[in-house]
């Protein structure tokens, strides 16, 4: 009886690795911002059985052209099991110096037949609100980032444990990389010689598998850019930043606004012990 039991809970756990899904075979779709898709043109009626099925978007502001690709195995090692899906997003943008703007989504779902499609049509959907504003978006990210006419001789820029420093005199900006929203590390600095040469706006990567059977989410994201005015690259220029990628769906929109893990927080901490100590004293002596 035991050995029965085993060999079928062996089998219910191998199932969901050889389930097989309806995938869209291995096309490529171009579209305008302006343009709605709601179904699979002639190129991409072709389909496939599959167990995982696979997208990559891209995003051009510059051409204000989309990019859709079926069936291309672009995720490699990514080390996700058959009950998840697994989503990586990248934009990078440039303050002036380069014409570049763009986003890439690459999505790997497993969760029913042309989920590929399905996702598509969402993403597409959730993007409009940056895709046909996005001159709106850049302008509200260049304000916040770049001050005009802001040109000082001298800058400071908020450092390590958030200590303030004065960069060289060649230097006239401020960098910030967040290195793991989750977690919410950071790095500040006076901007890098070629990070102040060539700015580069913002950099946006996230990565994220997300587990259909309850599991916690494993995530890891990065959010990086570089501003010209007086310590820009603290918490409140940096709550702003993400408020606003949030808004275009740019990033998720459960991100933590929070700061790192400084003084504050540990006042925090300190704060809600002394309140309970009051309570601990009374169970002592009067229990």
């Amino acid at each position: 009886m035991c050995s029965i039991t085993f060999i079928y809970v062996c089998f219910l756990a191998l199932l969901p690795l050889t389930f097989q899904h309806q995938c869209v075979q291995y096309c490529v779709v171009y579209l305008s911002f302006d343009e709605i898709f709601d179904k699979l043109p002639p190129e991409c009626i072709e389909t496939k059985q599959d167990t995982e099925c696979y997208t990559d978007i891209s995003f051009d502001y510059g051409k204000n052209s989309i990019q859709i690709k079926f069936g291309e195995h672009s995720v490699n090692g990514s080390a996700i099991a058959s009950d998840d899906y697994f989503i990586s997003q990248e934009t990078e943008m440039w303050h002036e110096t380069y014409a570049l703007q763009w986003t890439t989504v690459t999505h790997i779902c497993y969760q029913g037949d042309f989920c590929d499609f399905e996702y598509v049509k969402t993403k597409l959907l959730q993007m409009r609100q940056l895709t046909t504003n996005f001159n709106q978006f850049e302008k509200k990210l260049a304000s916040t980032l770049f001050e005009a006419d802001s040109d000082p001789s001298i800058i400071r820029c908020l450092s390590v444990n958030g200590h303030i420093v004065t960069c060289a005199e060649n230097i006239k900006s401020c960098t910030l990389n967040i290195d793991n929203i989750y977690t919410n590390k950071s790095h500040q600095s006076c901007s890098s010689q070629s990070d102040d040469r060539l700015r580069k706006q913002l950099g946006i990567k996230e990565a994220t598998s997300h587990y259909l059977n309850g599991k916690v989410d494993a995530r890891q994201s990065s959010v990086e850019y570089v501003c010209n005015h007086e310590l820009c690259n603290g918490l409140d220029v940096y709550k702003n930043v993400i408020q606003l990628l949030m808004e275009y769906n740019l990033i998720r929109n459960d991100t933590h606004i929070q700061p790192s893990s400084t003084t504050s927080s540990i006042n925090k901490s300190l704060y809600k012990i002394l309140l309970l100590i009051p309570f601990i004293l009374y169970f002592i002596f009067y229990q």
